[in-house]
């Protein structure tokens, strides 16, 4: 099931706007189907592929389908009426069209206003299937790095919508490289629900601890969202490397091709990796927090071949990320405080968190009328995010999610969620900015930068 914003509570004329924004989405043509003012509008689908047991037939038959929407948008039943050409492959296709239909998401057709149920009759066309897939004939397993025109938000978003089987190929190849650095002699597998973590870590329990902690990160983020997102079941877990060495963690990155800067990386095909020899186990904490946000987004919320902006993508990570542990609870939005620690030499010495240090260089840039602005933040391209000003660029984009869901008392229970659901549909995220904030552009930047002053 898709995630879904569940509309009540939701301010009249959010979805008729929203759906507006982009004429890409559209409903196939209704058949039969009970009366109502606006009919359903298709938000998010998945390609019809042939499946791999027909692959190199040749087949790519059209389907007859009946389908029930309920009043949330949701898919409740698909019914197949006819196969054309038929074939001896028919109870594969028809069972494949039910099961890729069923996770189709929709805005619930409208009568008076109000949503209501609605059955629809269409033909549906598959996508034939070499006998062997490109990805698996060229032995390429897509490096992290890949070189993508879009950036690594748009190479996050082909992983992500690549069929389920070549995700896993590219999964095992990754694992199998992170395998050959791990001390085999202290190797450790622990499982939970969501993760399978493995280390060689010298403390026996270490990727028990780690699956419980990434387990509990999961269930933090989703009660942010509490019951007005529902996160899209992923069928297989994410696969840990905890690795003891920075060294270790550094030449399997290398292997992988990987450029990143922090002691952890996550890659949508499913795999996380850390290090332990992090300043603190705070930072390791932090590190965690933020790749398991990204997961939780490709694996969760995003529509297949969709992605989060990267200031929304980065700031919402480091939202959660750069959060204070108080008395073993998260305070989502609460940036660590200075404390003291005992230096060798020195003694107790007043430490304050980087996190919150570039932080508080960007309110003050913000308060004196300096700072990005938000068409800045939003517009800039990954060689200025990630570059040279990237500590500039990742608190400025954790200020402005601060902003999204705290600026008003409503927000974090209303507004943000319809927020990050339409955006993560593929909406342009100016256009719902704007119709779910109810502000122009330059009406938003003077109520951000006042809540910066005011708050912080």
């Amino acid at each position: 099931m898709r995630p879904r914003y569940h509309r009540s509570g939701v301010p009249k004329g959010y979805l008729s706007a929203l759906l507006s924004l982009v004429a890409m989405f559209c409903s196939p043509a209704a058949g039969k189907a009970e009366e109502f003012d606006r009919a359903p509008v298709l938000l998010r689908k998945a390609i019809l592929l042939t499946p791999v047991e027909a692959a190199g037939t040749g087949l790519a038959p059209e389907v007859k389908v009946k389908v029930k929407i309920d009043p949330a948008g949701r898919v409740t039943d698909v019914s197949t009426l006819g196969i054309t050409p038929a074939s001896d492959f028919d109870e594969l296709f028809a069972e494949t069209t039910r099961q890729v239909i069923s996770h189709w998401r929709y805005a619930p057709a409208l009568n008076d206003g109000t949503p209501i149920a609605t059955t629809l009759e269409w033909t549906v066309k598959f996508q034939a299937r070499q006998a062997e897939s490109q990805f698996e004939s060229s032995g390429s397993w897509l490096p992290l790095a890949t070189p993508d025109p879009g950036g690594a938000e748009s190479r996050r978003a082909r992983i992500v919508a690549l069929p389920l089987e070549q995700r896993k190929t590219l999964l095992r190849r990754q694992a199998e490289v992170a395998e050959k650095y791990l001390d085999t002699a202290l190797r450790q597998r622990a499982e939970s629900p969501r993760f399978v973590v493995i280390s060689d870590a010298s403390e026996p329990k270490t990727a028990e601890i780690t699956a419980g902690n990434l387990e509990a990160v999961y269930n933090i983020i989703q009660g942010l969202f509490g019951s007005r997102i529902t996160p899209q079941p992923e069928p297989y877990k994410i696969v840990v490397y905890m690795f003891a060495r920075r060294r270790a963690f550094d030449a399997m990155k290398a292997d992988l091709d990987v450029l990143e800067w922090s002691a952890g990386f996550y890659n949508p095909a499913g795999l996380f990796a850390f290090h332990l020899e992090v300043a603190s186990m705070e930072s390791l904490f932090g590190i965690m927090m933020h790749e398991a946000t990204h997961a939780w987004v490709d694996r969760h919320l995003v529509a297949p071949g969709s992605y989060l902006p990267r200031w929304l993508g980065e700031g919402f990570a480091e939202y959660l990320g750069n959060s204070e542990l108080r008395k073993g609870q998260l305070v989502p939005g609460k940036t660590p405080k200075a404390k003291f620690v005992l230096v060798m030499g020195f003694g107790a010495v007043r430490s304050t968190p980087e996190p919150r240090l570039s932080l508080d260089n960007v309110k003050r840039k913000i308060r004196s009328g300096e700072g990005l602005s938000v068409h800045q933040l939003m517009t800039a391209d990954a060689d200025t995010f990630y570059g040279e000003q990237r500590s500039l660029y990742y608190p400025s984009a954790w200020l402005l999610v601060h902003f999204l869901r705290h600026g008003e008392a409503s927000w974090a229970d209303q507004e943000f969620p319809a927020f990050m659901l339409y955006v993560a549909e593929g909406y342009s995220a100016a256009d719902v900015l704007s119709t779910v904030y109810g502000a122009s552009p330059v009406e938003f930047e003077e109520r951000f930068r006042t809540y910066v002053r005011k708050q912080f």
